[in-house]
């Protein structure tokens, strides 16, 4: 009684509501009944999102498999140690809000998103099935793996109402060609070598507007808006976020400037942490070093 106080009763088959307007049961079956609309060519990565959208309890806490054709005016923005981020927008967007009367959802559509490009690899040299797992992995393999280590920490995060870890709204696959591709760019002439590779995955993530915390005070030094308070604000922020990791007995492996991104049109406007491919559990070590070099630890260059 005091959860259907709290939160109401689902207009559809009045069961309790979770958070919002998101019922678990009704919304587990749309899931359910659009699996068959959908794959992302590899059934781990299949496994990954139907499970996030099956234990969803809200609508920020599940990942898509989201069509190419929904990115438009893709732009490249830099080069990473585990791949390519370009900039690019996502026409129908993520849901928003559930409307009384037809109980779908509405989208925020045209969002502005970043799409983080796996690193190059040929899938050739992927298993696509568990009992090949017994096998000593190549590189390709090692690579893959990372990128979906990175999605399931990602999830992991998907109920931090803060924004303290950078968003991931779901995973996408470019097209197979070039010709696809120089279709799916805003113009011909970005289709270059700073453009997605044919038949990559890629994760869409929110878009920080002020990119990392370098950037961030490059641009708002001579700001009087930029005071003392804000700063130490900013500190505190990313001490809590680093906390919340850490509470899931994890460790991010990788933290630099780089890694940090802000964003001031967000409205919690906090610092969001963002690239978990090494990100995971603290009682875990590796004797290789890895990471941006400038970055690492001294004790672990010896």
């Amino acid at each position: 009684m005091e959860l259907r106080l709290k939160y109401g009763s689902c207009l559809s088959c009045y069961r309790v509501l979770n958070v919002g307007d998101w019922c678990k049961v009704c919304e587990t079956r749309k899931f359910e009944q659009n699996f068959k609309n959908w794959t992302s060519g590899y059934p781990k990565i299949d496994q990954l999102i139907r499970e996030s959208q099956l234990n969803a309890i809200d609508g920020l806490d599940y990942f898509e498999w989201i069509d190419y054709e929904e990115i438009m005016n893709v732009e490249y923005i830099t080069e990473g140690a585990f791949g390519k981020i370009f900039k690019g927008k996502w026409t129908r967007g993520p849901k928003h809000q559930l409307h009384s009367v037809s109980r779908d959802w509405t989208n925020v559509p045209d969002t502005t998103v970043a799409l983080k490009e796996i690193k190059s690899i040929d899938w050739k040299n992927i298993p696509s099935k568990s009992e090949n797992a017994s096998l000593e992995m190549g590189e390709d393999e090692k690579e893959f793996n990372q990128f979906l280590n990175e999605v399931q920490n990602h999830q992991k995060f998907l109920r931090n109402d803060e924004n303290h870890v950078l968003r991931c709204f779901g995973i996408t696959k470019s097209p197979g060609d070039d010709i696809e591709i120089t279709k799916w760019l805003k113009d011909e002439s970005s289709c270059s070598k700073k453009r997605p590779k044919s038949n990559s995955y890629i994760m869409v993530m929110k878009w920080a507007n002020d990119r990392d915390i370098l950037n961030y005070i490059e641009n708002k030094v001579y700001d009087e808006k930029f005071t003392w308070y804000r700063r130490l604000e900013i500190l505190e922020e990313l001490s809590g976020a680093l906390d919340i990791i850490h509470s899931k007995d994890m460790v991010h492996k990788d933290i630099h400037c780089g890694n940090i991104l802000m964003d001031d049109e967000d409205k919690f406007q906090f610092p969001a942490i963002s690239d978990l491919g090494l990100c995971g559990s603290s009682s875990k070590t590796s004797e290789i070093p890895k990471g941006v070099f400038s970055f690492i630890a001294p004790e672990h260059l010896n």
